[in-house]
């Protein structure tokens, strides 16, 4: 998984660089504007692999379980959010045959890399608050989404704290 984000990150780097380099000029294009061919749109956080909708893994809301927030540059989980976490316990025990994957979020603020970062970590987190209580780890996958899907589009520090969070999805 790890591998693929980091592909995924060189590859959003080399489709900038290339934009760049065809609408600004460079030497080697003579300062001349260059059209680019036309390329599929990847972000970094979005998996090459991951299946369509209705296909065996696809990820569907999982609205049981509760969202997990955290402070400003933070991943440890508050002591705000630990009935939150208990209750995601509860559930999961009860619902042993769940496979479920956890995606962290961020704020807008800092750069791609450093908030999809700041998502896994805010994701391992979770994980590992859950399996420290039982719920067996190869029932678990992770990933981020950095600042990509915010929940709120404001530019408050109120609309700032509802984006940094963990979400649960079933995978089918």
């Amino acid at each position: 998984m790890e591998r693929i984000a980091r592909s995924l990150q060189v590859l959003l780097i080399l489709v900038l660089a290339t934009g760049m380099m065809t609408t600004t000029g460079c030497k080697w294009f003579g300062k001349k504007k260059v059209q680019a061919a036309p390329t599929a749109e990847v972000t970094p956080t979005q998996p090459q692999n991951q299946p369509a909708y209705g296909q065996r893994g696809q990820l569907v809301p999982l609205p049981e379980m509760k969202v997990i927030y955290f402070g400003y540059d933070k991943f440890n989980i508050r002591p705000d959010q630990l009935d939150a976490m208990e209750a995601n316990v509860k559930y999961l025990k009860e619902n042993s045959d769940i496979k479920l994957y956890i995606t962290g979020h961020c704020d807008e603020r800092g750069s791609i890399e450093y908030n999809f970062n700041l998502g896994m970590k805010r994701a391992s987190a979770v994980r590992d608050y859950l399996v420290s209580k039982g719920i067996p780890a190869a029932q678990i996958e992770i990933g981020s989404k950095g600042k990509e899907q915010p929940a709120d589009l404001g530019k408050t520090e109120k609309a700032y704290a509802k984006n940094r969070r963990a979400e649960f999805q079933r995978m089918l």
